[in-house]
């Protein structure tokens, strides 16, 4: 995590193609555990939604254009095409834009995700609800 000159600064480019943040995909110099809470947002949002925020991290992307030009409501709007109109709550889209954040300075920490609102609210699945969802969508699907 030290990075191999020991400033913090991993360079090495590697991640799943729609999950590494945008420094990784820029060639930047990354600090580790930013870039995995970037990823994290992108499974929560898959979680939560069954489909990802956008194809790439890329300023050549649609949806993560909107993150990055701060037209974080445009791209909620965009995601709330064909769904309830409070599938969103204003927690979970706070946190979402503070992990998908462009800027690593401002993405949320670990300490931060752990305390936020959303992660409080209690409103997380249970490990239950999650199987159970799971199953009602295999069943769909099959």
């Amino acid at each position: 995590m030290d990075g191999k000159d020991g400033s913090g600064f991993l360079k090495t480019v590697l991640g799943t193609e729609g999950y590494k943040a945008p420094e990784i995909n820029e060639a930047k110099p990354y600090i580790g555990s930013s870039v995995d809470l970037f990823a994290a947002g992108i499974i929560l949002f898959v979680m939560y939604t069954g489909h990802p925020p956008f194809h790439r991290a890329v300023d050549s992307d649609p949806y993560y254009k909107l993150i990055i030009t701060d037209r974080n409501s445009t791209f909620w709007e965009a995601h709330l095409r064909n769904k309830e109109n409070n599938f969103f709550s204003n927690d979970f889209m706070n946190l979402l834009n503070s992990l998908l954040a462009y800027d690593p300075q401002n993405r949320i920490s670990l300490a931060e995700l752990v305390n936020h609102p959303w992660v409080k609210s209690g409103k997380c699945s249970s490990h239950s609800d999650i199987k159970t969802a799971f199953s009602h969508r295999q069943k769909a699907v099959v």
